[in-house]
Protein backbone atom coordinates (compact mmCIF):
# COMPACT_ATOMS: atom_id res chain seq x y z
CA UNK A 1 0.00 0.00 0.00
CA UNK A 2 1.45 3.33 -1.19
CA UNK A 3 0.47 4.75 2.39
CA UNK A 4 0.58 8.87 1.77
CA UNK A 5 3.69 10.24 3.79
CA UNK A 6 3.17 13.06 6.79
CA UNK A 7 3.88 16.40 5.11
CA UNK A 8 6.26 18.83 6.71
CA UNK A 9 5.19 21.64 4.65
CA UNK A 10 2.06 22.22 5.80
CA UNK A 11 -0.29 25.14 6.52
CA UNK A 12 -3.47 24.50 8.46
CA UNK A 13 -5.40 26.81 10.40
CA UNK A 14 -9.35 28.11 10.78
CA UNK A 15 -12.22 25.30 11.77
CA UNK A 16 -14.63 23.33 9.70
CA UNK A 17 -17.93 22.73 10.98
CA UNK A 18 -17.90 19.27 10.64
CA UNK A 19 -15.06 16.68 8.99
CA UNK A 20 -15.57 12.50 8.89
CA UNK A 21 -12.78 11.15 7.18
CA UNK A 22 -12.32 7.09 6.31
CA UNK A 23 -8.89 5.52 5.35
CA UNK A 24 -8.22 2.10 4.02
CA UNK A 25 -7.18 0.86 7.60
CA UNK A 26 -10.64 0.74 8.64
CA UNK A 27 -12.15 -0.04 4.88
CA UNK A 28 -9.48 -2.09 3.12
CA UNK A 29 -11.59 -2.17 0.16
CA UNK A 30 -10.18 1.34 -0.87
CA UNK A 31 -7.00 0.31 -1.79
CA UNK A 32 -8.40 -2.86 -3.87
CA UNK A 33 -9.60 0.32 -6.33
CA UNK A 34 -5.95 2.58 -5.59
CA UNK A 35 -7.18 4.69 -3.44
CA UNK A 36 -6.08 5.46 0.71
CA UNK A 37 -8.78 7.64 2.17
CA UNK A 38 -12.17 9.66 1.44
CA UNK A 39 -13.54 12.08 3.24
CA UNK A 40 -16.28 15.04 3.55
CA UNK A 41 -15.59 18.70 5.01
CA UNK A 42 -17.59 21.80 5.69
CA UNK A 43 -15.04 24.33 6.15
CA UNK A 44 -15.69 27.90 8.62
CA UNK A 45 -14.57 31.32 7.41
CA UNK A 46 -10.89 31.93 7.83
CA UNK A 47 -10.07 27.77 6.85
CA UNK A 48 -7.26 27.57 5.21
CA UNK A 49 -5.23 24.13 4.24
CA UNK A 50 -2.25 24.53 1.90
CA UNK A 51 0.20 21.67 0.79
CA UNK A 52 3.97 22.75 -0.90
CA UNK A 53 5.34 19.54 -1.66
CA UNK A 54 2.60 16.87 -1.17
CA UNK A 55 3.65 12.97 -1.35
CA UNK A 56 0.43 12.10 -2.65
CA UNK A 57 -2.25 13.01 -5.30
CA UNK A 58 -5.84 13.61 -4.91
CA UNK A 59 -9.09 15.33 -6.03
CA UNK A 60 -11.70 17.62 -4.35
CA UNK A 61 -15.02 18.24 -5.27
CA UNK A 62 -17.15 21.32 -4.18
CA UNK A 63 -20.65 20.03 -3.40
CA UNK A 64 -22.16 23.49 -2.71
CA UNK A 65 -21.07 27.24 -1.58
CA UNK A 66 -17.83 29.07 -2.63
CA UNK A 67 -14.68 29.03 -1.33
CA UNK A 68 -11.30 28.89 -3.47
CA UNK A 69 -8.34 26.41 -3.82
CA UNK A 70 -5.05 26.69 -4.90
CA UNK A 71 -4.05 26.38 -8.95
CA UNK A 72 -0.54 26.43 -10.48
CA UNK A 73 0.19 28.71 -7.33
CA UNK A 74 -2.44 30.87 -7.64
CA UNK A 75 -5.75 31.24 -5.50
CA UNK A 76 -8.97 30.56 -7.68
CA UNK A 77 -12.92 30.37 -7.03
CA UNK A 78 -13.84 27.24 -6.72
CA UNK A 79 -17.60 26.78 -6.64
CA UNK A 80 -20.17 23.95 -6.74
CA UNK A 81 -19.64 21.91 -9.51
CA UNK A 82 -16.37 21.83 -10.06
CA UNK A 83 -13.56 19.25 -9.30
CA UNK A 84 -9.58 20.22 -8.47
CA UNK A 85 -6.96 17.37 -9.46
CA UNK A 86 -4.15 18.12 -7.55
CA UNK A 87 -1.04 15.83 -8.47
CA UNK A 88 1.46 14.85 -5.89
CA UNK A 89 4.21 16.99 -5.50
CA UNK A 90 2.54 19.97 -6.57
CA UNK A 91 1.23 23.01 -4.41
CA UNK A 92 -2.64 22.44 -3.35
CA UNK A 93 -4.91 24.37 -1.11
CA UNK A 94 -7.91 25.24 -0.10
CA UNK A 95 -9.36 27.81 1.97
CA UNK A 96 -13.05 29.67 2.73
CA UNK A 97 -12.77 33.44 2.78
CA UNK A 98 -16.70 33.81 3.15
CA UNK A 99 -19.29 32.60 6.00
CA UNK A 100 -21.34 31.25 3.49
CA UNK A 101 -22.03 27.39 3.93
CA UNK A 102 -19.64 25.24 1.49
CA UNK A 103 -19.26 21.73 1.20
CA UNK A 104 -16.18 19.44 0.36
CA UNK A 105 -15.56 16.17 -0.24
CA UNK A 106 -11.91 14.24 -1.51
CA UNK A 107 -10.24 11.39 -2.53
CA UNK A 108 -6.52 10.42 -1.94
CA UNK A 109 -4.80 8.25 -3.82
CA UNK A 110 -3.13 5.24 -3.26
CA UNK A 111 0.85 6.28 -4.70
CA UNK A 112 1.56 2.97 -5.83
CA UNK A 113 -1.71 3.48 -8.45
CA UNK A 114 -2.12 7.52 -8.88
CA UNK A 115 -4.43 7.87 -11.82
CA UNK A 116 -2.81 11.14 -11.76
CA UNK A 117 0.83 10.88 -12.33
CA UNK A 118 0.43 12.16 -15.97
CA UNK A 119 -0.52 15.52 -14.89
CA UNK A 120 2.10 18.29 -14.33
CA UNK A 121 0.05 20.46 -12.54
CA UNK A 122 -3.51 20.75 -10.91
CA UNK A 123 -6.45 21.21 -12.65
CA UNK A 124 -10.27 22.40 -12.33
CA UNK A 125 -12.95 20.70 -14.18
CA UNK A 126 -16.40 21.27 -15.10
CA UNK A 127 -18.28 18.09 -13.16
CA UNK A 128 -21.27 16.48 -10.70
CA UNK A 129 -19.71 16.47 -7.57
CA UNK A 130 -22.88 15.48 -5.91
CA UNK A 131 -22.87 11.94 -6.54
CA UNK A 132 -19.22 11.36 -5.38
CA UNK A 133 -20.77 13.59 -2.19
CA UNK A 134 -23.10 10.77 -1.52
CA UNK A 135 -20.86 7.50 -2.71
CA UNK A 136 -18.20 8.78 0.41
CA UNK A 137 -21.35 9.19 2.62
CA UNK A 138 -22.46 5.84 2.02
CA UNK A 139 -19.11 4.64 2.67
CA UNK A 140 -18.22 6.23 5.49
CA UNK A 141 -22.06 4.86 7.26
CA UNK A 142 -21.56 1.67 6.01
CA UNK A 143 -18.34 0.97 7.87
CA UNK A 144 -19.50 3.44 10.77
CA UNK A 145 -23.11 0.81 10.73
CA UNK A 146 -23.26 -2.58 9.52
CA UNK A 147 -20.24 -2.74 8.05
CA UNK A 148 -20.64 -5.34 5.64
CA UNK A 149 -17.77 -6.67 3.26
CA UNK A 150 -20.29 -7.33 0.25
CA UNK A 151 -21.41 -3.20 0.96
CA UNK A 152 -17.82 -2.18 1.12
CA UNK A 153 -16.97 -3.78 -2.21
CA UNK A 154 -20.07 -2.41 -3.84
CA UNK A 155 -20.05 1.16 -2.70
CA UNK A 156 -15.80 1.14 -3.37
CA UNK A 157 -16.60 0.16 -6.93
CA UNK A 158 -19.18 2.22 -7.50
CA UNK A 159 -16.87 5.30 -6.58
CA UNK A 160 -14.18 3.90 -8.99
CA UNK A 161 -16.56 4.33 -11.41
CA UNK A 162 -18.08 7.55 -10.58
CA UNK A 163 -14.65 8.75 -10.29
CA UNK A 164 -13.24 7.89 -13.57
CA UNK A 165 -16.29 9.52 -15.08
CA UNK A 166 -15.40 13.09 -13.70
CA UNK A 167 -11.59 12.36 -14.34
CA UNK A 168 -12.73 11.73 -18.16
CA UNK A 169 -15.48 13.56 -18.87
CA UNK A 170 -18.53 11.90 -18.51
CA UNK A 171 -19.66 8.52 -19.83
CA UNK A 172 -17.65 6.74 -22.40
CA UNK A 173 -18.51 6.32 -25.86
CA UNK A 174 -20.80 3.52 -27.35
CA UNK A 175 -18.04 2.30 -29.16
CA UNK A 176 -16.08 1.61 -26.24
CA UNK A 177 -19.17 0.88 -23.97
CA UNK A 178 -19.77 -2.32 -26.28
CA UNK A 179 -15.86 -3.66 -25.81
CA UNK A 180 -16.81 -3.17 -21.97
CA UNK A 181 -19.80 -5.05 -21.93
CA UNK A 182 -18.20 -7.89 -23.98
CA UNK A 183 -15.31 -7.70 -21.30
CA UNK A 184 -17.45 -7.73 -18.32
CA UNK A 185 -19.88 -10.55 -19.73
CA UNK A 186 -17.03 -13.26 -20.29
CA UNK A 187 -13.61 -11.94 -18.29
CA UNK A 188 -12.40 -15.76 -19.14
CA UNK A 189 -11.96 -15.30 -22.30
CA UNK A 190 -8.31 -15.03 -23.66
CA UNK A 191 -8.98 -11.65 -25.04
CA UNK A 192 -6.24 -10.02 -27.35
CA UNK A 193 -5.80 -6.25 -28.32
CA UNK A 194 -6.71 -7.45 -31.98
CA UNK A 195 -9.75 -9.01 -31.17
CA UNK A 196 -11.15 -6.53 -29.55
CA UNK A 197 -10.37 -3.71 -31.90
CA UNK A 198 -12.43 -6.01 -34.49
CA UNK A 199 -15.55 -5.90 -32.30
CA UNK A 200 -15.93 -2.22 -33.45
CA UNK A 201 -14.21 -2.44 -35.41
CA UNK A 202 -11.28 -0.08 -35.47
CA UNK A 203 -7.56 -0.97 -35.82
CA UNK A 204 -5.72 -2.09 -32.08
CA UNK A 205 -3.31 1.25 -32.37
CA UNK A 206 -6.52 3.50 -32.62
CA UNK A 207 -8.63 1.31 -29.67
CA UNK A 208 -5.89 1.97 -27.38
CA UNK A 209 -5.75 5.62 -27.88
CA UNK A 210 -9.54 5.41 -27.34
CA UNK A 211 -9.47 3.62 -23.55
CA UNK A 212 -6.79 5.84 -22.49
CA UNK A 213 -8.66 8.60 -23.19
CA UNK A 214 -12.10 7.85 -22.61
CA UNK A 215 -10.42 5.75 -19.63
CA UNK A 216 -7.33 6.32 -18.49
CA UNK A 217 -5.48 3.11 -18.84
CA UNK A 218 -4.71 0.67 -21.96
CA UNK A 219 -7.88 -2.26 -22.73
CA UNK A 220 -5.30 -4.73 -21.25
CA UNK A 221 -5.16 -2.71 -18.36
CA UNK A 222 -8.86 -2.83 -17.81
CA UNK A 223 -9.24 -6.21 -18.40
CA UNK A 224 -6.66 -6.84 -15.61
CA UNK A 225 -8.45 -4.74 -13.15
CA UNK A 226 -11.71 -6.35 -13.72
CA UNK A 227 -10.49 -9.47 -13.60
CA UNK A 228 -9.00 -8.77 -10.31
CA UNK A 229 -11.94 -7.31 -9.30
CA UNK A 230 -13.97 -10.29 -10.30
CA UNK A 231 -12.06 -12.53 -7.96
CA UNK A 232 -11.59 -10.05 -5.15
CA UNK A 233 -15.45 -9.87 -5.13
CA UNK A 234 -15.62 -14.12 -4.82
CA UNK A 235 -13.08 -14.36 -2.77
CA UNK A 236 -14.86 -12.04 -0.23
CA UNK A 237 -18.15 -12.93 -0.73
CA UNK A 238 -18.18 -17.10 -1.54
CA UNK A 239 -16.68 -20.01 -0.44
CA UNK A 240 -15.32 -21.51 -3.92
CA UNK A 241 -12.22 -22.63 -4.36
CA UNK A 242 -9.32 -21.01 -5.06
CA UNK A 243 -8.52 -22.75 -8.26
CA UNK A 244 -12.48 -22.66 -9.51
CA UNK A 245 -11.82 -18.69 -8.91
CA UNK A 246 -8.90 -18.67 -11.11
CA UNK A 247 -11.05 -20.12 -13.87
CA UNK A 248 -13.92 -17.53 -14.02
CA UNK A 249 -11.29 -14.66 -14.72
CA UNK A 250 -9.06 -16.13 -17.09
CA UNK A 251 -6.87 -18.40 -15.35
CA UNK A 252 -6.02 -22.05 -16.71
CA UNK A 253 -4.36 -22.87 -13.45
CA UNK A 254 -4.37 -21.64 -9.70
CA UNK A 255 0.00 -20.96 -9.74
CA UNK A 256 -0.62 -18.48 -12.76
CA UNK A 257 -3.94 -16.99 -10.82
CA UNK A 258 -2.02 -16.98 -7.36
CA UNK A 259 1.13 -15.09 -9.17
CA UNK A 260 -0.95 -12.29 -10.73
CA UNK A 261 -3.11 -11.64 -8.06
CA UNK A 262 -0.03 -11.21 -5.80
CA UNK A 263 1.12 -8.82 -8.28
CA UNK A 264 -1.59 -6.78 -8.37
CA UNK A 265 -2.78 -7.06 -5.10
CA UNK A 266 0.24 -7.06 -2.96
CA UNK A 267 -0.54 -10.44 -0.99
CA UNK A 268 -1.65 -13.94 -2.40
CA UNK A 269 -5.82 -14.97 -2.72
CA UNK A 270 -6.15 -16.81 0.71
CA UNK A 271 -4.64 -13.84 2.70
CA UNK A 272 -6.65 -11.42 0.95
CA UNK A 273 -9.84 -14.08 1.71
CA UNK A 274 -9.16 -14.55 5.14
CA UNK A 275 -8.73 -10.79 5.87
CA UNK A 276 -12.66 -9.45 3.91
CA UNK A 277 -13.89 -12.99 5.07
Amino acid sequence: MGHPKVATDVLKQGRTKAEHVLNAENCPELIDVGIFDVGWTEPKAGYQVERICPSFSHMTFCVRGEGEVLIQNEWVPFREGMAALSPKLKPHGSRKTNSDPWCLCWVIFDSNRDPLAELDAAELLEANCAPVWWIIRGIIQEVNTTNSPAARFHWTALLQETINRVRHGGGISPRLAHICDKLRENPAHPWTVNELADLVPISPAQLRRLFLKEIGKTPMVYLLDLRMRRAMRQLALSNQKIRDIALTVGYNNEFAFSTAFRKYHGQPPSAYREIHQ
